[in-house]
């Protein structure tokens, strides 16, 4: 999963395409035969989306120049 600052407001970080991100990811799985691959989507983004805002202080060190 991609997570990045927006460049209208530096206080804002966006995750990059969850949706298709868990879609791959549940794909993938079920490929594989493992199992859970019927997990709740939106709840793992959720909480995808808390573990980005507690490591935020990681991205203040990445320029979006870069």
């Amino acid at each position: 999963m991609k997570a990045y600052k927006s460049v209208n407001d530096s206080n804002d970080i966006r995750l990059f395409r969850p949706q298709l991100n868990m879609k791959r990811l549940s794909n993938s799985m079920d490929r594989l035969c493992m199992p859970g691959s019927d997990f709740d989507h939106e709840e793992l983004i959720e909480c995808i989306a808390k573990l980005v805002r507690l490591g935020e202080y990681i991205l203040m060190f990445v320029s979006i120049d870069d």
